[in-house]
């Protein structure tokens, strides 16, 4: 359970951090990645995208962790913008 809430508020910080700076490219959230989240190490590079169309734009950050035992998850952040 403790897992799933850090995976949350992560996911949060993300949003509130892209929203505070109005930073909606995916690489400027790299760095706020945690190295691991409950003892689950990252896992490769994370993944990303920007995309715009017409009104709205939006990004996407996705990163996986595991123990190398099974046990692993995924953590992911989308910010979006109305413009």
């Amino acid at each position: 359970m403790r897992k799933y809430i850090t995976v949350f508020l992560i996911a949060v910080g993300f949003v509130l951090a892209s929203s505070a700076a109005n930073a909606f490219d995916y690489k400027e959230w790299i760095p706020l990645l945690p190295e691991s989240i409950g003892g689950l190490d990252k896992q490769g590079e994370p993944e990303g995208m920007n995309m715009e169309k017409s009104w709205q734009s939006w990004s996407i950050l996705k990163q996986q962790y595991s123990d190398g035992s099974g046990n692993d998850v995924l953590l992911s952040g989308i910010a979006d913008s109305v413009k």
